[in-house]
């Protein structure tokens, strides 16, 4: 999308008509407008693709409206096949907080229907290096664990119990991570703040699912929202 462009004050101040979720730039003579990562262009406009599946051995949207399922099946998670991931392809630009919200629940894996490792990455660089916020259904003492992957490599920093227990297997649970601008980041659990945590990468306002086992684990999400913080 390239437009006729003059007033440079214009340019510098954002009063162009770029579509939302596009990002200027200036070129002499004219500004071009062009989607940010994880949108298309769609005439003058910049439409949102969807999640995609990484490293997953089976990912598909069900018949019931807007409930997707993941068949994770991955190796020791020692290294980035370990992960594995429907991320969201949408990044939110000039942010320095937003909010991932997404309701997960557990289906079953080879060890019965309460145990697996689900939750939310955030604050994604890259497929290999993003924080890390997830959920035990079968451990009250770690109900939770959250940490980083830097170039694929798991990095723990806590894990601990949910204040009001953890969220057990086929049952609806709402994850939500408040990014802070001072690099903070809220972990709720079911509207219930479980914990805070510093977040080892900076703002980047991208988000998605994440199953992290070495065994076979099969999840659905839906309801999946990436924005940003009032």
């Amino acid at each position: 999308m390239i437009f006729p462009y003059i007033d440079v004050e214009e340019y510098l101040h954002k009063d162009h008509n770029c579509p939302p979720n596009a990002i200027c730039r200036n070129v002499p003579g004219f500004f071009q407008c062009r989607c940010a990562r994880g949108y298309t262009e769609n005439g003058l406009n910049c439409t949102a693709t969807p999640l995609t599946a990484t490293n997953s051995v089976n990912f598909t949207k069900l018949s019931v409206d807007g409930v997707y399922e993941v068949y994770a099946k991955c190796t020791p998670w020692s290294n980035d096949n370990g992960f594995c991931r429907a991320l969201s392809k949408v990044e939110i630009i000039s942010v320095d907080s937003y909010i991932v919200r997404v309701q997960l629940m557990n289906v079953k894996s080879s060890l019965g229907v309460n145990v697996g490792h689900l939750g939310v990455m955030y604050n994604v660089a890259d497929e290999s290096n993003f924080d890390v916020a997830y959920f035990r259904p079968h451990e009250n003492n770690r109900c939770y664990q959250v940490g980083y992957v830097v170039n694929g490599r798991w990095m723990k920093v806590r894990a601990s119990s949910c204040p009001n227990g953890p969220a057990g297997g086929l049952a609806w649970f709402t994850v939500r991570v408040m990014v802070n601008s001072n690099k903070t980041t809220d972990i709720y659990l079911n509207n219930g703040l479980v914990t805070s945590v510093a977040s080892y990468f900076g703002t980047v306002g991208r988000g998605g699912v994440l199953v992290a086992n070495g065994y076979e684990n099969i999840i659905r999400f839906r309801n999946f929202s990436l924005t940003p913080s009032v």
